[in-house]
């Protein structure tokens, strides 16, 4: 009798959280088809000419980026001498509730393979936030279909020397890291500083639990340092001795090798 009882309670517990996965599932797929929609009207908008309106429909805070003037002189310069768009299919959904410098929410990132009359493919890039019941746009560009492959190439390649740098962390071989990275963090921070640092405050959080990406993001200038390429990644990471944290390692392309020129973890 405890036996069947115990069981039923097993399948009980499984079965909500059964309930819960798809529950959850349904909803990423709701949000994904709300978002395109609500994103393909306020591009048909952009395609009009209609670039105050583009912004007056956005997310609050795409608006805090710059004022209404400024984002409709950027389209009449950058989206305008395009021409109209010829086809527009979507590449990509993904959907989140957090997103790199913006509250906790529901978020969808869309891709699209699009052709414009004056310029080669290309693939537009939005991501869209629930405000209020409704899906607003929060971020938009659009780039030569080959430049995106490139980007596309770059966060890989970085994740990958990314994830066996932290390795080298991970193991307690710290002056190595220190040796693998770029080289104006180490002109920054001696050796020995940087391997005393890590002997403090990484080697009392234990083993690594596991470590998943988070967010990447590929830019060609960060405040402070020479314009070049660069890649910024963030982990969820869970340590045996720490609970959920979140790792931002950037990192700089250095001589046609991927290094890592900062860390943090929090």
């Amino acid at each position: 009798m405890i036996q069947r009882k115990g069981t039923g309670f097993l399948a009980i517990v499984f079965l909500l959280l059964a309930v819960q996965g798809h529950a959850a599932e349904d909803r990423a797929a709701a949000a994904k088809v709300a978002a395109q929609k609500a994103v393909e009207a306020w591009l048909a908008g952009v395609d009009r000419g209609a670039y105050g309106e583009s912004w007056d429909t956005a997310a609050a805070l795409f608006k805090k980026g710059g004022p209404r003037e400024k984002w409709v002189s950027t389209l009449e310069q950058g989206r305008r001498p395009l021409g109209p768009a010829k086809s527009r299919a979507l590449k990509s959904a993904e959907y989140a509730t957090s997103l790199p410098g913006a509250p906790n929410g529901e978020y969808v990132a869309l891709r699209f393979d699009t052709v414009f009359d004056k310029q080669v493919p290309s693939v537009e890039q939005l991501v869209a936030t629930l405000e209020d019941g409704t899906w607003r746009v929060l971020g938009y560009s659009a780039v030569p279909a080959a430049e995106e492959e490139q980007v596309s190439a770059a966060k890989v390649a970085a994740r990958k020397a990314a994830e066996a740098w932290l390795a080298t962390i991970d193991r307690g071989a710290y002056g190595e890291s220190w040796d693998t990275s770029a080289s104006a963090s180490r002109k920054e921070v001696k050796r020995e500083a940087w391997a005393s640092t890590l002997d403090q405050v990484r080697k009392p959080l234990g083993k690594v639990k596991s470590r998943a990406l988070k967010a990447v993001d590929y830019t060609t200038s960060i405040p402070g340092v020479p314009d070049g390429e660069y890649v910024i990644l963030q982990f969820d990471t869970t340590y045996e001795n720490r609970g959920p944290s979140v790792e931002t390692v950037t990192m700089a392309l250095e001589e046609g090798k991927w290094r890592p020129g900062g860390y943090f973890l929090k």
